[in-house]
């Protein structure tokens, strides 16, 4: 039963981020599941879909040159997988912990402000930021 209910979590959350990347007015639920996913910065270049973090292994944390302390986190290397953890943790709603270790130095926006220190005419194609939690 437990499992159960663990398959139908996950179903839903990945429903949810599917929905919620999907909903841009370039793509559509059927370019989403037609879309092989060539990601650039952790963001499908086709369909937007953000890339999931994934979890580290024993066999994987060695990769980074992490220690075994760190079997079980959530691994994040760029932006779109720091928008899916995002996303996972906000729609969290039973008080589940997360643990989290970058992996790489993650740029979302670039060129935010001017020589001068102004925020730049573009500021309208960046990407909007939710805070985690």
């Amino acid at each position: 039963m437990a499992i159960k209910k663990t398959l139908e979590r996950l179903i839903a959350v990945t429903v949810s981020v599917m929905l919620l990347v999907c909903a841009s007015p370039m793509t559509t639920l059927a370019s989403h599941i037609n879309c092989t996913h060539v990601y650039e910065n952790g963001f499908c270049t086709s369909c937007w879909e953000t890339e999931p973090a994934f979890v580290l292994t024993a066999e994987t944390v060695t990769d980074f040159g992490l220690s075994q302390a760190y079997t079980g986190y959530y691994a994040i290397g760029n932006a779109g997988q720091l928008y899916w953890f995002s996303q996972l943790v906000n729609e969290e709603k039973h008080g589940h912990y997360f643990n989290v270790v970058l992996t790489d130095d993650i740029v979302v926006n670039e060129n935010v402000l001017t020589e001068t220190g102004e925020l730049s005419e573009n500021y309208k194609d960046f990407l909007v930021w939710d805070p985690i939690g």
